[in-house]
């Protein structure tokens, strides 16, 4: 027990030793800078100083050692659960929409050993290894300075001893003219009169406190002149206004706790001389000839230097030194000086920072409780407060969230890659990219599948032709089709821009896409010219669309004559040196690809998607090569000197472009704006089977974040960059302002009814491929909307807040009949004006028999703890461990939706049509549930 507490002093020691010698040599460097301006300038920064090196250990205490405790705490943390509450939260428009994967077979019994061996903890073992102890040195320097620490305190006791016994022993004032004039000198520096004593033992006027402060004078006193006793309250009284006793207190315990750092001395020697200082001019401004009050100061120095002891009261520092009282006369007789840093100064500079440094480098990267750039901040400037963006740092801070996170869901291998201002300052990777193989990630090496994230390159490519002016934002794309033409069913054209900001009105049909082998992938042409469906005039509502990001693949291919992966090979991978970034993985690199995977009791690897939409879908990549990617974005189109976009276009990509709603986040080119994390950011995230990653792009700092890793849903990501925010940017406002409700209630029934997301298959709903999911907007008992299980209060005249600030909008016909639910970039379509209906109103749900119905009944576990399904009119009824029941209604043999809001439950079956799993999925959690046999 005794053991770790002692450890980690030493680390506390050995980080706030380096980090108080940069704070308090930077101090000296400013004092000196400030030599030509006043002293209390000079003096506020050395209190800051001070007060600064006095708080670092009290608050590295408070924050506990980032690198060591927080990665072995990831380890002992028992998993989180993984959904809080079944009730669902807003879809996400690019999570996973696709069918369910089916359960790979295992081959033989040797693999199917081999597969159960393997458990998620010892995959991340290799990332979460024990920390070495601390060497013996660092235990005996806190026993060294612990010696130390003693004497200079029992040193401190003393002399606060005797300033006690001082005031005991001493009489109250009495001397008429004295009271006078220390309340005529109080008036005039505006403070109430303190108590003043007299007494035998005082050498010199001192003001001691701080409990009460209190002016100690010598006896001689009364019988001095007037002008003598004028000099000495006036400089006494400007010490108290100024809570001198205070600062001379902080010095004296730095000089204490950092007894070993000669600049802590050299520092509480400065603010000593320049409260004089202080003091001095006060008593010259008083109208006294410097001549008459350096000659008594003279007097006061012979007097005091026949005190000696280590008993001596703080009061009477300042006449100890020759070299501080010189510096008094000089600055009071204002003779000229040559104020260059002693020889002393320099080398206690140096001492103290090869004392600081050898600690930090012997104990190692991780170590350390805090940067020595934060400490800077701290005492300088209020901007950029916070750990350094470094891969120690950052390390300390995501390693933990990253670990804990996967060994909860279950993830096998993760990667990150976070660049800020134009620098990569972190990667990192975590758990395997072969679980059987036993193959760790590597960040620069590993190949991830990104999904989605391959619709802003995508964007990079057609801004690219825009640049050249082979492609115009505003021209029609039937001026570019040659092979096909996009339907003409609606007045308005479908502009090249529209395709970047998923408003072209195609429908989303998701039959077809998948195909067997990669030899199976047909031209985009001929695939596009069937599946180019207008439901919706273009430009009106956003709606997620992976068809209009394919058809702007298809014009880059079109207009440059080459393929479109040899022409990202060309003009975006190769400048960018992303060369480990593709479509097609080339032979070569086909070991350093990672294995998707589903946990289901055991590690299954995903088979290998293969896509007739490249442009929108099938990108490999690097967390590396894509911190490269994210430096141009945020260069203004930069990378290492090269122009891949103009700062125009890259500027473009990156600023709103269309909205639902003007208070509503939209998409710049391609990119999401994103305001998730209490940032204006854009992000674009990306799931393939076995796959999940996310960009996350805030121009405004600089900054971005890449995470990939080998599952396809999970929060991983959100997490990440939650973790990362919420430490480097602490201050920011997280959830939007409340708006001021309307003094008038609207209408609210006519904005109840059932509401699908757009994104679905609209004109071939025969063939399956992505479906409706509706779910029912209805008022509560307390005759509010409800939507997401939060009421909704009415806060413009189509538009609703809830209480975590998520905004709400509504459109409206020219008849005023409500047709579209509008939350951030996701438009829900008006199926019916009437909610709560026992049948599902989505025209694509069906009907499924009892018998099939009954085998998903009986109770599952999950992490919420058992739950219970059975058959209520025609669904399954869900009740949860608080009693609380959601109904799901079907929609295909095994997946069912909630008529209350956007979510789905899918159950997984094996051969003989018994259940093996069901999850949850909620747009943003997914809820895991195993049968109970």
């Amino acid at each position: 027990m005794i053991q770790p507490i002692w450890d980690q002093s030493a680390l506390l020691l050995a980080s706030t030793s380096l980090e108080v010698s940069v704070l308090l040599l930077l101090t000296v460097v400013v004092v000196w800078l400030c030599r030509r301006s006043s002293a209390h300038l000079r003096q506020r920064f050395l209190l800051v100083a001070v007060i600064a090196s006095l708080l670092f250990p009290a608050v590295a205490a408070i924050r506990g050692p980032g690198g060591e405790r927080g990665e072995r705490g990831a380890q002992l943390r028992p998993p989180a659960p993984i959904v809080r509450s079944l009730s669902p939260l807003v879809h996400s428009p690019y999570s996973s929409l696709g069918k369910f994967p089916d359960l790979p077979q295992i081959q033989s019994a040797e693999q199917q050993k081999a597969r159960q061996a393997v458990r998620p903890t010892q995959d991340l073992q290799s990332q979460t290894a024990a920390v070495p102890p601390l060497p013996a040195w660092a235990r005996w320097g806190l026993t060294l300075w612990l010696a130390g620490l003693v004497p200079c305190l029992f040193r401190l006791w003393l002399r606060w001893r005797a300033a006690v016994g001082l005031v005991r022993e001493a009489k109250q004032l009495e001397a008429p003219h004295v009271i006078r004039a220390l309340i005529e000198v109080s008036q005039r520096l505006g403070i109430t009169p303190p108590r003043a004593v007299v007494s035998d033992s005082a050498t010199t006027p001192m003001i001691w406190g701080p409990p009460r402060a209190q002016l100690i004078l010598p006896t001689s006193i009364s019988s001095g002149s007037p002008a003598e006793l004028r000099m000495v309250l006036v400089h006494e009284l400007t010490h108290l206004k100024r809570r001198d006793s205070l600062s001379s207190l902080s010095a004296e315990l730095l000089c204490a706790f950092f007894w070993f750092n000669p600049l802590a001395w050299h520092i509480a020697k400065l603010l000593k001389s320049e409260q004089e200082l202080v003091a001095d001019n006060e008593v010259l401004s008083a109208g006294v000839k410097p001549s008459d009050y350096s000659a008594f100061l003279l007097r006061l120095v012979h007097r005091v230097r026949q005190q000696k002891g280590w008993n001596r009261p703080l009061g009477v520092n300042a006449m100890i030194g020759t070299p501080l009282i010189e510096h008094r006369l000089n600055s009071i007789l204002e003779t000229p000086l040559r104020r260059r840093p002693s020889r002393q100064v320099i080398a206690a500079s140096l001492a103290a920072f090869l004392l600081g440094a050898f600690g930090l480098f012997q104990l190692g990267p991780g170590r350390t409780l805090a940067a020595t750039g934060h400490s800077i901040a701290a005492a300088v400037s209020s901007q950029d407060q916070g750990p350094l963006w470094n891969q120690e740092q950052l390390r300390a801070t995501l390693g933990p969230t990253i670990i804990n996170n996967m060994a909860d869901r279950y993830i096998a291998g993760a990667a990150v890659s976070i660049v800020k201002d134009g620098n990569l300052v972190y990667q990192d990777a975590f758990g395997m990219r072969d679980v059987f193989a036993q193959d760790p990630v590597h960040p620069a090496q590993t190949i991830f599948r990104i999904g989605s994230v391959s619709k802003v390159i995508t964007g990079v490519a057609v801004m690219q032709l825009v640049d050249r002016g082979l492609l115009d934002l505003d021209t029609d794309v039937n001026q570019y089709l040659v092979d096909f033409k996009v339907d003409d069913n609606y007045d308005q054209p479908v502009r090249v821009k529209h395709l970047l900001t998923h408003t072209a009105g195609f429908d989303q049909i998701g039959v077809g896409r998948h195909v067997a082998s990669r030899e199976e992938v047909l031209p985009m042409a001929e695939f596009l010219a069937d599946n180019l469906v207008r439901v919706r005039p273009p430009g009106q509502f956003s709606t997620y669309d992976t068809y209009a990001i394919t058809l702007a693949g298809y014009l880059v291919e079109l207009i440059s004559g080459q393929s479109f992966e040899q022409y990202l090979l060309d003009n975006i991978f190769r400048p960018l040196e992303m060369l480990r970034s593709n479509i097609v993985v080339p032979e070569r690199l086909l070991s350093d690809t990672a294995v998707g995977y589903e946990f289901l009791g055991e590690w299954a690897p995903q088979a290998w998607e293969f896509m007739n939409t490249d442009p929108a879908s099938t990108v490999n990549s690097t967390v590396v090569d894509m911190a490269n990617f994210m430096t141009m974005m945020l260069q203004g189109g930069q990378f290492k000197g090269k122009q891949i976009l103009t700062k125009q276009s890259a500027t473009q990509m990156l600023t709103r472009q269309q909205t639902n709603h003007k208070l509503l986040p939209g998409f710049g080119y391609t990119f999401f704006e994103d305001r998730g994390h209490g940032l204006d950011a854009f992000s674009h995230g990306g799931s393939m089977t076995g796959f999940g990653c996310s960009l996350y792009l805030v121009p405004e700092h600089g900054l971005g974040i890449f995470v990939a890793y080998t599952q396809e849903s999970g929060s991983l990501a959100s997490s990440t960059i939650s973790q990362l925010v919420d430490t480097y940017f602490a201050g920011r406002q997280k959830a939007p302002d409340l708006l001021p409700p309307l003094e008038q209630q609207a209408d609210l029934a006519r904005f109840a009814g059932s509401y699908a997301d757009s994104m679905h298959n609209h004109t071939r709903k025969h063939l399956g491929g992505w479906r409706a999911r509706p779910f029912d907007l209805a008022l509560n008992d307390q005759g509010f909307l409800e939507f997401g299980g939060s009421p909704l209060h009415a806060v413009g005249p189509l538009l609703f807040q809830r209480v975590d600030g998520l905004l709400v909008a509504f459109h409206e016909d020219p008849e005023g009949a409500i047709t579209h639910l509008l939350v951030n970039q996701t438009t829900y379509e008006r199926f019916s004006d009437q909610a709560g209906s026992s049948e599902p109103v989505d025209p694509t749900a069906i009907k499924l028999e009892p018998v099939l119905l009954d085998r998903y009944t009986g109770q599952y576990e999950s992490e919420l703890g058992v739950i219970s399904f059975s058959v209520v009119d025609g669904g399954l009824e869900a009740t949860l461990p608080d009693q609380r029941k959601d109904l799901f209604r079907p929609y295909s043999t095994t997946e069912f939706f909630v008529p209350s809001a956007p979510a789905r439950l899918m159950f997984r079956l094996d051969d003989e049509g018994r259940v093996i799993e069901a999850r949850v999925d909620t747009g943003s959690t997914i809820a895991v549930l195993t049968p109970l046999r």
